[in-house]
């Protein structure tokens, strides 16, 4: 099945707009893991995190740069809203590699203290 754009804008604003639900913090986090689970960095989003969705789709509102907690192979990332509970989850990959996340370079690999930067993501929603 393919659902109609104004519905799949409904979805995807469903969903984005959980990652401000809840209270706890004052905005949602997005967390990038190791395979075994590490939390290798954690960005704090904008709130709302993401813009409209608009044909399906809603960007990521740019958040600030983060360092690196721990070194390590990034693996998934996850959004989790205000209070922590997950949202969603993506895979990471490689550039041109077709994940979720895609890396600027040819590794996944992070070292503690270094500099990570989010350069853009984009909330599709289901066809």
């Amino acid at each position: 099945m393919i659902h109609a754009t104004n519905i799949r804008d409904l979805m995807g604003n469903a969903t984005v707009s959980a990652v401000n639900a809840n209270t706890g913090n004052a905005s949602g986090r997005l967390r990038f893991r190791d395979i075994n689970g590490n939390i290798l960095a954690i960005f704090i989003l904008q709130n709302p995190a993401f813009g409209a969705c608009s044909g399906g789709q809603a960007t990521l509102n740019q958040p600030a740069n983060t360092s690196a907690l721990l070194s390590g192979e990034i693996h998934d990332a996850v959004f989790l809203d205000r209070a922590g509970n997950t949202v969603m989850t993506g895979t990471v990959t490689v550039a041109g590699a077709g994940g979720d996340f895609e890396t600027t370079n040819s590794s996944k690999t992070v070292i503690a203290g270094e500099t990570i930067a989010l350069n853009q993501f984009i909330y599709k929603a289901p066809l």
